[in-house]
């Protein structure tokens, strides 16, 4: 019985991931994840509180572009650049991002 339930998970697991690719919205979900994945991780190196100051915006071409308003913060991510599109890159299958773009807020 057990066995019949996951055989159904599996293949719904299936036909959905072939809906999201015929649709077209891969990139942008993937955009998604990378940028909510980009925020945890700069909070997870600076603190909640960074969020104030700065905040990752979205994927496009392979360059993450964060808004900053503090010229602080912005270098500090610019030190950790690499660090910081290494661990966004850990979370897909293959990198997604190759580099990060701050622009002032």
């Amino acid at each position: 019985m057990w066995y019949a339930t996951i055989m159904a998970l599996t293949a719904l697991h299936t036909l959905l991931s072939r809906a999201v690719n015929r649709a077209g919205i891969q990139r942008g979900i993937t955009t998604a994840k990378a940028v909510c994945r980009s925020e945890e991780i700069v909070k997870e190196f600076f603190g909640s509180d960074i969020l104030d100051v700065i905040k990752p915006l979205s994927l496009r071409g392979r360059i993450l572009t964060f808004a900053c308003i503090d010229s602080s913060a912005a270098a500090s991510i610019g030190m950790y650049e690499e660090m910081i599109v290494q661990y966004v890159n850990d979370g897909f299958e293959k990198s997604v991002a190759d580099r990060i773009t701050i622009v002032s807020a």
